[in-house]
């Protein structure tokens, strides 16, 4: 996970399951930055027709070695795979979010996935509950106040974006890979391009006529704690939260 500020990019890598940098380290109340991760969730049908669903907080990348793995979903069309781990001695607190609302959730099963649709190479994750399908990712730690927001469709600026973002130097591949979003509720905008030039996704934050970043991934909706409006961005199982600042900022 990334966590970038919208005036200046902060870029820290994340060791699961440990905390990041000491609470007191340059002798003040340090305040560390939320870990945003990706939820991904999965599900089993049965003989009988129903189904159940299982639901992992992927941290990232891993190296386990061997692994018994087998399929997660064998009566699906989902191809991910899941290895054992270990189980945490302390469970792992997390707060899940997304158009389902706000639930604080904790897991204890850390296991290793693989072959997913949503990302390559094998993921370090811990199995929660969740109890609806409306979930989109999770912040380590309990955050009830934390709210989601939507993205709104705003496809109708496409052609004026278009020139925005060739006025940046970008063209995009062809006219249907530019995509425009709107943050519900703010004027916070998300213009994304698949470059001519380029093998990955890119996305630029639009206040207005302003640029105010350029950044990797693809806009998965946005959420507020304590007071900040923070952009979720993926590209497979890396999450890229940008602080957008205060809330009052973008309305």
């Amino acid at each position: 996970m990334r966590t970038l500020l919208i005036a200046s990019s902060l870029v820290f890598s994340l060791s699961a399951f440990t905390p990041s940098r000491d609470a007191e380290a340059c002798g003040g109340n340090y305040q560390p930055e939320l870990r945003v991760m990706r939820l991904s969730t999965h599900f089993l049908p049965h003989t009988n027709g129903t189904t159940h669903r299982r639901s992992f907080v992927v941290f990232g990348t891993a190296n386990p070695g061997k692994l018994k793995w087998e399929l997660l979903a064998p009566m699906s069309y989902d191809a991910t795979q899941i290895a054992a781990g270990s189980v945490l001695a302390v469970p792992a607190t997390f707060t899940i979010i997304g158009s389902a609302g706000t639930r604080v959730v904790t897991g204890n099963k850390h296991v290793y996935l693989s072959k997913s649709w949503s990302f390559d190479g094998v993921m370090s994750a811990v199995e929660v509950t969740t109890p609806d399908d409306g979930f989109s990712i999770a912040i380590e730690g309990a955050h009830a106040g934390a709210t989601w927001s939507a993205l709104e469709d705003t496809s109708s600026s496409k052609a004026k974006s278009k020139l925005w973002v060739k006025a940046l130097g970008v063209s995009p591949i062809d006219a249907d890979s530019i995509y425009v979003n709107r943050i519900a509720g703010t004027k916070f905008e998300t213009v994304s391009v698949y470059p001519k030039d380029g093998t990955q996704m890119m996305t630029f934050v639009k206040y207005g006529d302003r640029n105010l970043g350029r950044y990797q991934g693809s806009p998965m909706g946005a959420f507020t704690n304590d007071g900040k409006l923070m952009l979720v961005l993926t590209e497979g199982a890396l999450v890229t939260a940008v602080d957008l600042g205060p809330t009052y900022l973008g309305s």
